[in-house]
């Protein structure tokens, strides 16, 4: 892809990674590879502008081979993905004079190349049950494993594990935090699941070696927190980013706001926070405005999340103290009575709801300084 090269803190780190990504390749190939881009990226981008420019609505004084070259154009000169120029709302000329600010979801590569060259492994997050030792052995609060089945076998704890915990929460060992998960109740002499199936302690047991899977005991929401979500978790998401000093920075936060009722593919609000906790702007993913819980009816602006300080401190302690070669990380974080617990981390955080959130490009941010440094040397990135 095209980049061009400026003071900008985001161009210049576009310019670092594409050279790093080639860099251990032959000289010819990387001659082949630069000559494909540079013929497939404007030919795609084209393709692409078509295709989206049926969703460009605003603006409908301009000719549609007007709009349809101000979307082109970022898309060759910016590196903007047409599926991402209405989402960003890069239509008005207030905000497309930042386009080459924002990270976009064909960039997130970029945060593996960090990662490989620091020489972290990923299956220290990705893997539940590494993450959760990891945790443990650094004694980071983090929610607790029972038992773990994997390739048909319980590999964790070494007996063999019957459930007797009152409530039970179960997640896929490589996936998101819902993905593949459930939620188990125990209720007169059997567990119960909320889309109403009903197990002995023994029969989901067998279950579970079935699967790749992660069981520990169901946490509930800090009660300050129960009128924004729908009785799921309304989790913390920070994300973090560690320089070559060391030294660990917050980036960006939200506070996700489930409704809707348990789901595999769940709905919620996003909420951004001050620094005393307090919910001072919340969309729905899609970017539309919400003022009230769809599912409860509170309002937004009249909450405030307890151990919001504290939440930020175990996440800065914890990517520093156990953590340190992954560059950046996005935590989730449960707010529980007891205070904050680590749920997960991730080396992939998306950055796109983050900055639709915030409505300021991640380049505006320590982001780009913290990446840059680690492709140069004594040089700033800023």
């Amino acid at each position: 892809m095209p980049y061009r090269i400026n003071s900008s803190p985001m161009r210049r780190l576009r310019s670092y990674a594409r050279s790093h990504i080639h860099a251990h390749h032959p000289l010819p190939l990387r001659w082949v590879e630069r000559t494909i881009m540079a013929i497939s990226w404007p030919f795609g981008a084209l393709v692409d502008t078509v295709y989206h420019l049926r969703m460009e609505q605003e603006h409908p004084e301009n000719s549609l081979l007007f709009r349809g070259g101000k979307m082109l154009a970022l898309a060759l000169f910016e590196n903007v993905p047409p599926a991402e120029y209405h989402y960003f709302r890069l239509q008005h000329p207030e905000r497309s004079r930042f386009a080459c600010d924002y990270l976009y979801w064909n960039e997130i590569t970029l945060l593996k190349l960090l990662n490989d060259r620091n020489g972290a492994d990923n299956q220290d997050v990705q893997d539940k049950s590494r993450f959760a030792e990891i945790c443990r052995s650094h004694d980071l609060p983090s929610i607790p494993t029972l038992a773990i089945y994997q390739d048909g076998r319980q590999t964790y704890p070494d007996a063999p594990f019957i459930p007797d915990q009152p409530a039970l929460w179960v997640k896929d060992l490589a996936e998101s935090q819902r993905s593949g998960a459930g939620q188990w109740t125990w209720q007169d002499g059997n567990y119960h699941a909320p889309n109403g199936m009903v197990a002995s302690a023994e029969a989901i047991a067998a279950s579970w070696r079935k699967r790749n899977c992660i069981v520990q005991p169901l946490v509930r929401n800090h009660p300050d927190l129960d009128s924004l979500s729908d009785g799921t978790l309304a989790d913390l998401r920070i994300v973090t980013g560690i320089d070559r000093k060391g030294e660990v920075r917050m980036i960006t936060h939200d506070i996700t706001l489930p409704w809707g009722g348990f789901s595999k593919r769940p709905k919620s609000v996003l909420g951004k926070l001050d620094d005393d906790g307090r919910i001072v702007r919340t969309l729905y993913p899609d970017g539309r405005a919400a003022e009230r819980h769809p599912d409860t009816g509170a309002l937004f602006s009249e909450a405030i999340v307890p151990f919001w300080r504290e939440a930020r401190e175990l996440v800065l302690e914890a990517h520093r103290k156990a953590f340190s070669r992954f560059v950046f990380l996005g935590w989730d974080v449960a707010i529980t009575s007891d205070g904050p617990v680590l749920i997960e981390t991730n080396s992939g955080p998306g950055f796109s709801h983050h900055q639709l959130l915030d409505d300021l490009p991640l380049g505006q941010t320590v982001f780009p300084s913290i990446a840059c440094g680690y492709f140069e040397k004594g040089e700033k990135c800023a």
